[in-house]
């Protein structure tokens, strides 16, 4: 199911599958909140930018708390798959500086890959589908610092 692949944006190699094609309109934190018209990072330069009211007096950790806590998700420490929950996983990098989102799939989302494998925004390119620990690593987007979830929404 997943090859051997490269970004070209971020010069990223690992196993997984290219899902769609570049698009430079939407990043990880949107894509993993379902959307794919808009770029979302906490920027103190650009508030207009994160999807809501923050303080900014953290541009880190603490913004995709608030953000996660605001929208109902909840932390949790389990990656498996469950029908009844969507689940992001928040990646960081050695500092735990937040560097990545990636959602989980469902059966259907993709004829070919099944539930369970996870999806993501590479940079401003392509969506790939892929294993959580596909990117993990010091070259890649670091480590998975948080499982959220919450109740999937009837589709």
């Amino acid at each position: 199911m997943f090859e051997p692949i490269r970004c070209r944006d971020t010069g990223i190699e690992f196993r997984g599958r290219q899902t769609s094609h570049a698009d430079p309109l939407y990043n990880c934190v949107a894509w993993a909140f379902g959307r794919a018209n808009v770029f979302w990072w906490p920027d103190p330069w650009d508030p207009g930018v994160w999807p809501i009211e923050h303080d900014f007096t953290d541009y880190g950790l603490g913004a995709f708390r608030r953000l996660f806590e605001t929208w109902g998700w909840r932390a949790s420490e389990n990656a498996d798959y469950d029908s009844r929950l969507d689940k992001i996983a928040l990646f960081v990098d050695s500092e735990l500086t937040p560097t990545h989102l990636a959602r989980m799939l469902h059966d259907g989302e993709y004829s070919d890959i099944g539930a369970g494998a996870w999806s993501s925004k590479l940079a401003h390119g392509m969506d790939v589908a892929h294993e959580l620990d596909a990117l993990c690593g010091p070259d890649r987007y670091g480590v998975v610092n948080c499982i959220y979830e919450r109740a999937r929404e009837p589709r």
